[in-house]
């Protein structure tokens, strides 16, 4: 799972998951250290983005992950880095 990955920093990360699903999935991420809300309804890709947005605590960026993205050790860093780097640069994302 890519939230494992994510995890996997010495940056300060919050992981939010907003569950779109018919029926919750609590229960199959197993031992997660994430904010879990159950929406109970398809609240749509952007919508659910901007309700976890809204809720979640200040922070100096934040990263839009879906589930079946795979992501390697060190790229949350190097994102990072990069937008410390360029103040002027308001989005990044990493080729495919």
């Amino acid at each position: 799972m890519s939230y494992r990955v994510f995890l996997d920093t010495k940056l300060n990360v919050r992981l939010y998951i907003v569950d779109n699903s018919p029926t919750p999935l609590l229960p199959s991420l197993g031992k997660s250290p994430a904010f879990y809300h159950y929406a109970g309804q398809n609240l749509g890709y952007g919508k659910a983005n901007n309700w976890s947005i809204q809720r979640c605590e200040p922070s100096k960026y934040f990263l839009i992950l879906n589930p079946d993205v795979i992501i390697a050790r060190g790229v949350i860093e190097e994102l990072s880095n990069y937008l410390d780097r360029h103040p002027d640069v308001g989005m990044v994302c990493p080729r495919c």
